[in-house]
């Protein structure tokens, strides 16, 4: 070889220079080395027999026992001498002194200048050429490895630095090295000119040039790596080495020199290695030796910065505050302590960090970290670049067993943008603190160990609100009202119809991804502060698997409730629907409908969820028969709300889960209004002859008395002022008959006085009364107002419809009267209709 490694020593970042060194990789993984490799480059055919010829300017090997060659021969201590080489010639008597080669053979040289007839025996050449240019290729291998330079991480990547213009003869100038390679993903230097790949991590520089040997320095400084491949993930999770530092296996550095003439000679003039040093290395939780390790973590939290919620593990789109607990084992935390501190993502697939140009292994694996003593708030080596990761780090040493770690993992813009571009299991992560004893003065140092603080992978809260938005609130209309002057709440008695639209629209365009409707819901909802929600009621659609076309999902879906009372012309109050509607289309957002008739619920005897599950329910603290009858709720201190939810799948396959809410206000048989006239309201029960048969009034307002198998005239009286309040126009009622026990809101039997009941309805309309002062009979119930002294709600029962009485004694019966306030000429005219109650701007459905 030509090129002789005469010395190679390592030094670590914790011991420095003052720790001495040592001749083998000492260090664990991330650990950061420093490696400094004395060498000369020296190439000499020494003590031989030569002729020298004048005529033809030759230098022969006139020993006719001697048999090595000068073209590549071990005994030259070289590869041998080549044209061009400028050569010294020593022991001569007359030819002593610098000559070019302009021809090589075995045992001839040929030389460009002039020479004189002579043989002398012990002579000496020697190539004194300059070096001006050299590759250093480098490696950490398995120690019983064959000498490779391909890289255990970027495995495509040949390790190498080169230099240009380099001399042996100047000793005070170190020159930087450069990567020598298409890919960077192996290089654990820092950059000082990410174009050429020159860094000042890795330096050489001439020591000058003794009896023909041109002696040079290198300096070079790495991290031991590699730090993770795609295959060691599981490492990292269950904390098992890999093959390379199993039992006594360890890595160790080899390294070999290429010294050249030329930058671009291709034509290695000069090369040597250093491969045979075996090396100490460890995986995280170990030691050198693999003795029992003296550093090892007992807590780590996480929480976000600002708001100090807790985490499970990092969002990568916050702040993150981290704590962590370091403990010793033999009480060697000191004030004087070092501690290295790293981040790592941990990339699954091979291209972050495999032929990868322009960006090194710290960089592909995001490899923040900081190195020094007890921290107060300093932040990590890429603080303010796009590969920040580290800051604000606080290292309190609580007593000589015990370390205390804050610090906040805040990703740059840049780094977040990767991260969100990964598929959800591919943002895995690990946090590494290493330390030693700071006592220890030698780098042949024993207790250091990288301890692994936390593998996870980390999330982000990527719900996006912008996927689905409301046209406007809420649309509820009170029966008998289909499309006239919606409002947002709602507010009746039990019993009341509701029929509520939620009109939205849903984004079908974002960056990557064409979002989709997953579910889409209605609920009715109890809800009560520091107490679980109850729901109710609630109907779900998936819709998850409906085709798109044109990236819009062709939802179209109806559900009926099977409520009896509803006729054809009405069934927006019996007909669950989850539609496309393109009438609310704005850009790339494309609209939908969400429908949903319900009935202020009235069933006291109906139970809910059984007495015996009680426990299992916050409602049952203050209701203590929970059941149909939704006041019940209200009475207890419970809100009701009607609750829009819906799941939208984004970007990343993320789910946001969205919900809008209104209120609810169920009042009960019997309860005052909140404004607006007082009616005190009684129910007569006629038979078909006229004879009074039954009689209701404020003290039992559920009950009366029907003809069973027959037919029941039932007139419900409501005295007071029947004249419509300001910003009304007129009275309406309706009745409904029930069966107490059996019955409920999809069994009820349905009259109105503004829409025709169901073509098999127990309920038909009475005759006119003279005496009225106006009637209107546009359903199957008849509504007579008396001047300004009371209004009647009318209509005949016919118990055969039913044959409820065979089943029960107790029908209820159930009369309401309300106020439009739009045109009542027609229900099919009804095109500001609105009988909504207890809002601040309109009169009240009244009921005593």
């Amino acid at each position: 070889m030509s090129v002789v490694v005469t010395s190679k020593s390592f030094t670590d970042e914790f011991t420095g220079t003052g720790g001495g060194g040592v001749s083998y990789l000492n260090g664990g993984v991330l650990s950061k080395m420093e490696a400094t490799i004395d060498f000369y480059s020296f190439l000499a055919a020494q003590n031989k027999i030569l002729t020298f010829d004048a005529a033809t300017k030759t230098i022969t090997n006139s020993n006719e026992t001697d048999t090595s060659s000068f073209l590549d021969d071990e005994t030259l201590l070289g590869k041998g001498f080549k044209v061009g080489m400028i050569i010294a010639v020593e022991g001569t008597v007359s030819n002593n002194g610098a000559y070019t080669i302009t021809a090589v053979e075995e045992r001839i040289i040929t030389v460009a200048e002039a020479l004189i007839n002579e043989t002398d025996t012990d002579c000496s050449i020697f190539d004194d050429t300059p070096i001006t240019a050299l590759d250093l290729y480098y490696n950490l291998i398995e120690n019983k490895l064959p000498e490779s330079y391909l890289s255990l991480t970027d495995r495509d990547a040949i390790q190498r630095f080169t230099v240009d213009g380099i001399d042996a003869t100047v000793t005070g100038t170190t020159k930087h090295m450069m990567i020598s390679s298409s890919s960077f993903g192996w290089v654990t230097n820092t950059l000082t000119n990410p174009i050429t790949g020159s860094t000042n991590e890795v330096t050489i520089v001439g020591m000058g040039i003794t009896a023909h040997k041109q002696k040079f320095r290198i300096k070079q400084k790495f991290h031991i790596a590699p730090f993770f491949t795609r295959d060691q993930l599981a490492n990292f999770q269950d904390n098992f080495p890999p093959d390379y530092f199993k039992d006594e296996k360890a890595l160790k550095y080899i390294c070999r020199i290429d010294a050249k003439f030329s930058f671009t000679d291709p034509n290695i003039p000069h090369t040597g290695n250093s491969i045979e040093t075996n090396g100490l290395s460890c995986w995280f939780d170990q030691n050198n030796i693999k003795s029992k390790p003296e550093y090892y973590l007992t807590l780590i939290t996480y929480e976000e910065d600002i708001t100090a919620i807790p985490l499970s593990r990092i969002d990568l789109n916050k702040a993150n505050r981290i704590r962590m607990i370091l403990k010793s084992r033999s009480g060697k935390f000191e004030v004087l302590a070092n501690y290295a501190f790293d981040f790592l993502y941990l990339p699954l697939s091979e291209n972050d960090y495999i032929n990868t140009p322009d960006t090194t292994l710290r960089q592909n694996l995001m490899n923040d970290r900081k190195f020094g003593n007890l921290f107060s708030g300093q932040n990590g080596e890429y603080f303010g670049t796009d590969y920040q990761v580290l800051t604000d780090i606080n290292i309190i040493q609580i007593d000589s067993s015990t370390l205390q770690i804050d610090f906040k993992i805040d990703f740059s813009t840049f780094l977040k943008n990767i991260l969100k571009a990964k598929d959800s299991n591919d943002r895995n992560y690990a946090i590494v603190i290493t330390t030693q004893d700071s006592f220890i003065a030698t780098t042949t140092q024993t207790d250091r160990v990288p301890v692994l603080c936390d593998v996870q992978n980390m999330d982000w809260n990527q719900d996006d609100t912008t996927l689905l938005e409301a046209v406007d609130t809420f649309r509820n209309y009170h029966y008998p009202n289909v499309d006239s002057e919606p409002k947002n709440d709602i507010a009746g008695y039990e019993g009341d119809p509701i029929y509520s639209e939620f009109p939205f629209r849903l984004e079908t365009a974002i960056s990557g991804t064409t979002p989709t409707l997953k579910i889409a819901g209605m609920q009715i909802v109890a809800i009560k502060t520091g107490k679980t929600d109850f729901i109710l009621e609630e109907k779900i659609f998936d819709v998850s698997q409906v085709r798109k076309l044109y990236n819009i999902q062709t939802i179209n879906i109806e559900e009926t409730r099977n409520f009896t009372y509803t006729n054809d012309e009405h069934l927006q109050y019996n007909k669950i629907k989850l539609q496309r509607n393109g009438a609310f289309d704005v850009g790339t957002k494309k609209g939908f409908m969400f429908s949903y008739p319900f009935v202020l619920r009235y069933e006291f005897w109906n139970q809910v969820i059984l007495l015996a599950e009680g426990a299992r329910y916050n409602v049952f603290e203050n209701v203590e028969k929970v059941t149909n009858e939704w006041s019940n709720y209200a009475d207890a201190g419970w809100a009701l709300q009607l609750r829009f939810f819906a799941d939208v799948e984004g970007y990343d396959g993320h789910t946001t889960h969205m919900f809008a809410e209104t209120a609810i206000t169920a009042r009960k048989l019997g309860n005052a209004p909140d404004m607006g006239p007082l009616f005190i309201e009684e129910t007569f029960y006629y038979d078909e002859t006229g004879v009074l048969i039954g009689h209701t009034d404020d003290t039992n307002i559920e009950g009366g008395t029907i003809v069973i198998g027959g037919r029941t005239r039932i007139v419900s009286k409501f005295t007071g002022n029947p004249t419509p309040p300001t910003g009304t126009t007129s009275m309406y009622g309706y009745f409904f008959a029930d069966l107490e026990d059996e019955g409920g809101i999809n069994l009820r039997r349905f009259a109105s006085s503004e829409i025709p009941s169901e073509s098999d309805s127990p309920w038909s309309l009475t005759d006119p009364d003279g005496a009225a002062t106006s009637t209107r009979a546009f359903g199957n119930a008849r509504l007579n107002v008396y001047g300004i002294t009371h209004a009647t709600i009318e209509a005949w029962y016919d118990d055969r419809k039913e044959k409820w009485s065979d089943r029960r004694t107790m029908n209820l019966i159930y009369s309401r009267i309300g106020f439009f306030t739009g045109n009542t000429s027609s229900v099919r005219e009804f095109e500001d209709g609105e009988n909504h109650l207890w809002d601040d701007n309109e009169q009240s459905l009244f009921e005593p």
